[in-house]
């Protein structure tokens, strides 16, 4: 479960069930996402963030403003690693988190 690339599909599914009109379902999704890119690649990993962007999203479609806004905060970078700097696997270019 704490691959990338299985990380990667749970996004996908997260975005795909909100399209589909289940922002509820895509937050825990979104949620297990970031707790194991937290644990695994730490806070300030360029995907950790962007898996907190993600977060913040779905927050918004869940009506959930206001922890949409500190997750949109927490992820503003002050230092980045980058994925040169100790990823298991490298996604597609298309898909950076």
């Amino acid at each position: 479960k704490t691959h990338n690339l299985t990380l990667v599909a749970m996004s996908q599914l997260g975005r795909t069930l909100c399209a589909m009109g289940d922002p509820q379902a895509a937050r825990r999704l979104h949620e297990d996402v970031l707790e194991i890119r937290r644990k695994s690649l730490g806070l300030e990993h360029e995907w950790t963030r962007n898996s907190m962007r993600i977060l913040a999203d779905t927050l918004e479609m869940c009506g959930d403003h206001t922890a949409a806004a500190a997750f949109r905060a927490e992820s503003c970078p002050t230092s980045v690693k980058t994925r040169d700097q100790g990823m298991l696997a490298s996604p597609s270019p298309r898909y950076p988190w």
